[in-house]
């Protein structure tokens, strides 16, 4: 597999659930946010080789907008209809500027470091949650302890995360 198919398939991973959940609450039907999701990452496959991402999540949101936009106005010419949607194409870019994108380096560093000191199954039931999604319920299910245990587990790594954060 080549470099920049590595790149996407990890962006993929990495990106693809969210950006499908942030369609599908915008869209039709699921159908249609997953057509426009693998629409935006095959555009960034495309480009790729010619575009290095600095932000490729704030690309591939940007693109699947755009891709929305094009989708809603070839099935609804109408122009009342286009008001919300013409509404999202003027929304600024968010591209942060060089203090920033340290600033927020640094602060992922510490987020990092902060779950990589939490007890093993703590940390464990903290991924699942914040990074996968799942609920108390799945992870209970999934890890073997009870309901309680993973909410205690989610506060205690929360807390900690909290308390590091403090001291910055």
């Amino acid at each position: 597999m080549s470099e920049s198919n590595q790149l996407i398939s990890r962006l993929y991973r990495q990106y693809y659930g969210e950006l499908f959940r942030f369609l599908a609450s915008r869209l039709p039907s699921r159908e249609d946010a997953a057509e426009i999701a693998q629409e935006a990452f095959a555009r960034m496959l495309a480009l790729e080789s010619d575009y290095p991402f600095q932000h490729p999540r704030g690309f591939l949101f940007r693109t699947a907008l755009n891709l929305t936009v094009d989708a809603f106005r070839s099935q609804h010419p109408r122009p009342h209809q286009m008001d919300e949607i013409a509404m999202a194409e003027n929304l600024p870019c968010e591209t942060p500027g060089p203090e920033s994108a340290v600033y927020a380096r640094q602060r992922l560093d510490l987020l990092k470091n902060a779950i990589a000191e939490l007890p093993p199954r703590c940390r464990q039931a903290f991924l699942m949650h914040k990074f996968e999604n799942r609920s108390y319920t799945e992870i209970a299910a999934e890890m073997g302890i009870s309901r309680n245990m993973v909410e205690k587990h989610i506060i205690k790594a929360l807390a900690h995360c909290r308390r590091l954060d403090a001291t910055d």
